[in-house]
């Protein structure tokens, strides 16, 4: 993407006001028109699809399309590099869906070794474009967790490979999960707590196999304008084991996965 100057940059990805030549009446002209919900939808956008929305001429669409460009750039750079890194990245490893006492994730439904496992905790994070190895990132992640245990092992295994290809460690980050803030029959917010703020420090999450609470992180990342990826699912079938590519269902409309 090209990018204008801008010299606002946005909490909430949904404020299309905060584009030039768009003030209220045409943020709400643009909602009527056409289907762009947020800054990420009017930068990807067709100079065509803007034109449909009264007001807005071939050069105007340009001025409106540039300036949101110039905010989507100016915004994940703020959020990746406010504190050196490149990118902040956000792994999850949901806990086992199942009955089986061994299993603690659901990577262990999948009954995967722990070299699988960890060859599946890399591909999900590759499909942030990042390589924990090779670029200088850190890696944020619930420390409490059955999840926690397998993603310590796996950092643990990156740091070894980084001093042996003479790189510097990637950097580490673990939240701890607020449950003495809550009575016992609330407590299932404490998790949710947990993921909501992880996800506030994140450039990118991954869920690396659907499970508990999946969803939730999903929705908070929409609703927060954070690029997020669900990279695995347990095959669902009693003749095999293993891990399929996940996919969202047909109906579900996804803006920054």
């Amino acid at each position: 993407m090209t990018s204008n100057p801008v010299s606002y940059v946005p909490n909430d990805m949904h404020d299309l006001e905060s584009i030039a030549r768009v003030g209220s009446t045409r943020a709400h002209l643009i909602g009527k028109w056409t289907s762009l919900e947020t800054i990420y939808d009017v930068a990807e956008a067709s100079f065509e699809l803007l034109q449909k929305v009264p007001t807005i001429g071939e050069k105007r669409s340009r001025m409106i399309k540039g300036s949101a460009q110039g905010v989507v750039n100016q915004f994940e750079a703020e959020k990746c590099t406010e504190f050196g890194h490149e990118a902040y990245i956000a792994v999850y490893v949901p806990r086992s869906t199942t009955n089986v006492a061994s299993a603690k994730t659901v990577l262990d439904d999948a009954m995967l070794s722990v070299d699988e496992q960890f060859d599946a905790i890399d591909a999900a994070i590759a499909e942030t474009g990042f390589d924990p190895v090779e670029d200088d990132v850190r890696i944020i992640h619930a420390d409490d967790t059955f999840g926690s245990e397998i993603l310590k092992r796996w950092y643990d295994q990156k740091v070894v490979q980084a001093f042996e290809n003479g790189h510097e460690a990637p950097d580490r980050r673990a939240v701890e999960t607020p449950w003495d803030e809550y009575h016992d029959n609330v407590n299932w917010k404490a998790p949710r707590d947990r993921n909501e703020t992880i996800i506030q420090m994140a450039s990118h999450v991954v869920i690396v196999g659907d499970g508990q609470y999946s969803q939730h992180v999903r929705d908070e990342c929409e609703r927060t304008s954070t690029r997020w990826t669900t990279k695995w699912t347990v095959r669902d079938d009693a003749a095999k084991v293993g891990l399929l590519e996940w996919k969202p269902k047909p109906d579900a409309e996804y803006h920054f996965r």
